[in-house]
């Protein structure tokens, strides 16, 4: 049970940090301003970088999966998994937060 609940808040903190990076400019900047200070000669359209919604969507119906099939698997498998998605999350939010630092 501890495990279910430390995954389900990773992702929800993940989650709200995604959002909280476009609408809240974290450091007085959004994520497409960060992205634009950087000179390249190819930069997608700001509507590509809705590709985090689709990415959340698909993590959010992995984990249902998980919940699903968890009895069957062992005790020490599901805690590796609950360990790295949990570690993925958190590794997801510094990455973002660290974007933001100047």
């Amino acid at each position: 049970m501890l495990r279910i609940i430390l995954m389900v808040l990773s992702l929800l903190i993940m989650i709200g940090t995604h959002i909280a990076a476009n609408l809240i400019p974290l450091n007085g900047l959004t994520t497409w301003e960060i992205a634009n200070r950087v000179p390249v000669l190819f930069m997608p359209a700001e509507y590509v970088f809705s590709i985090w919604i689709v990415l959340d969507l698909l993590l959010v119906s992995w984990l249902y999966m998980f919940f699903k099939t968890v009895a069957r698997l062992s005790s020490s498998v599901a805690n590796l998994r609950a360990t790295s998605f949990s570690v993925s999350c958190f590794l997801n939010i510094a990455w973002l937060l660290l974007l933001g630092h100047r």
